[in-house]
């Protein structure tokens, strides 16, 4: 399900998986991408401000825009 929210489209339901999801996964100094996306997620949309107060923006990248959707479920 974590891998479709990243490398699906929304309409057609259809992506190509870039990676495996298990390298995705690893820590960022083996190799692995999610503490290094989420400094770049930090830096452009919420710098100065927590997660779950971060305004969605202008313009915003579509995976920001579905990051931001899903803080509900986190409330």
């Amino acid at each position: 399900m974590i891998a479709k929210f990243w490398w699906c489209n929304a309409h057609t339901k259809k992506g190509i998986h870039w990676c495996q999801w298990r390298k995705v996964c690893r820590p960022k100094g083996k190799g692995g991408l999610n503490y290094l996306f989420a400094k770049v997620m930090k830096a452009k949309y919420y710098s100065n401000i927590d997660f779950m107060n971060a305004k969605l923006g202008s313009y915003p990248s579509y995976t920001w825009s579905r990051i931001w959707t899903s803080r509900r479920l986190l409330e």
